[in-house]
């Protein structure tokens, strides 16, 4: 079958637009909010973000490894589950928010000094964006792995057009708190449409048919190597904040904000990798077109964005946080290409999980750490986080490819639920 034909082109395409789009939007809402609050405050709140998305990142993780389970019991050709599937998740994923809301208000002095946040409802306002940023990514990792892939491009789409329309007259009136809360409202709007939407779509709760033993390590095993992803494209802001000054910090989020573009403009891969590989491993079809397509789409885009750092980095700086961004240039090749071979880590993780192999998650879990505790023990200079970023996630991507390479074997139906 042509690849213009072919549903892996088709669902692709859709999901890559509602991507372009959403990122388009929430870079649009970063520059907004780097034009409307002082360099200063834009280091608080971008530091205070990545709180958000850290204490978040293992929902990050879990949609892909929740998708990786919804595949599994689409591929048994049973969809009956489903329904128990998605109630049981919410109802986790709401019980771990609250859990997570209430540990950030016992801990939010702290929290406020380790970003040195100058206001006391700082902290409250980015866990109640934690607490959604929880739930959201679980109910489109159902979506994803179910192939229901109009809903999962409707959800992001939803959230990027709320968060432009909220941030600047917020932003004006309350600054950093405005900004947090425009970050709140943006997840909150398609948290209750897709609560709605997966109610229409699986109305009746099956009786319980998974093995459950299997499922749960097929689980741990697809999220274990993408929360260490999530944990190395977040942390170093996080520290920066913490050892340099408020300036610095906040030309370092700038320049990572980049790092985050190039690292999410491969990040519909794994949507469409992982339901896809399991699919077409179940039917006993060749998987090797989504993983060719995967790898030609990191490589491309890491071409294209190193090459435009290259060419006019001050531009690119310009048009992310303005102007008084530009000191911050020479750091932006090496964290364009720290953050595409983290990205092209990201794609070949999302392969191999597809494929029910695991044998990357060790490395990237020693990997990953090492990163963390190389930077909070030498930071005499940004210099030395950046080498420290580029060589660990440079190092992630080789790690996963030799483990892949000495992993090769003849391809199984297995799934995550066992032989099929």
């Amino acid at each position: 079958m042509r690849l213009a034909r072919s549903d892996i082109w088709r669902h692709g395409s859709l999901v890559f637009v509602a991507l372009v789009v959403v990122n388009v939007a929430n870079y649009v809402f970063y520059a907004l909010a780097g034009r409307t609050l002082s360099v200063a405050e834009y280091g608080e709140f971008m530091s205070l973000v990545a709180l958000t998305l850290i204490a978040s990142a293992p929902a990050l993780v879990a949609q892909n490894a929740l998708s990786k389970l919804v595949a599994d019991v689409a591929a048994t050709g049973d969809p009956r589950p489903l329904a128990g599937i998605a109630r049981a998740t919410q109802r986790f994923a709401w019980a771990g928010a609250v859990l997570l809301f209430t540990a950030a208000i016992v801990l939010r002095e702290p929290l406020a000094l380790l970003v040195h946040a100058t206001d006391s409802l700082l902290v409250p306002l980015a866990a109640a964006a934690a607490v959604a940023a929880v739930i959201v990514p679980l109910q489109r990792g159902i979506l994803q792995g179910a192939g229901r892939f109009v809903d999962l491009a409707a959800s992001m789409l939803i959230e990027g057009i709320a968060r432009i329309a909220a941030v600047v007259p917020l932003a004006r009136a309350a600054g950093v708190r405005g900004a947090l809360l425009a970050l709140l409202l943006s997840l909150l709007v398609p948290l209750a449409v897709s609560s709605v939407r997966l109610r229409v779509l699986w109305p009746v709760v099956a009786a319980r048919t998974l093995d459950l033993r299997r499922a749960w390590t097929a689980t741990l095993g697809s999220g274990a190597g993408f929360l260490m992803l999530t944990i190395m494209l977040y942390f170093d802001v996080i520290l920066v904040r913490h050892f340099f000054a408020s300036e610095v910090a906040g030309l370092y989020s700038a320049v990572s904000l980049v790092g985050r573009a190039i690292y999410t403009g491969v990040a519909f891969v794994p949507m469409i990798a992982i339901p896809k590989i399991v699919s077409r491993r179940a039917q006993r079809v060749s998987v090797r077109p989504v993983a060719i397509l995967g790898a030609a789409v990191a490589l491309c885009v890491a071409a294209g964005a190193i090459g435009i750092v290259v060419l006019a980095p001050q531009r690119v700086l310009a048009a992310v946080g303005g102007a008084g961004f530009s000191p911050a240039a020479p750091w932006l090749l090496p964290y364009a290409f720290a953050a595409s071979a983290l990205a092209a880590a990201n794609v070949a993780v999302a392969v191999r999980v597809g494929l029910h192999r695991f044998g990357h998650v060790a490395p990237l879990v020693v990997i990953g750490l090492g990163e963390v505790v190389t930077v909070a023990l030498r930071h005499a200079a940004i210099a030395d986080v950046l080498w420290t970023v580029v060589v660990g996630h440079s190092l992630a991507l080789l790690a996963t490819l030799v483990v892949a390479l000495l992993e090769r074997r003849p391809a199984t139906c297995r799934t995550g639920l066992g032989y099929m």
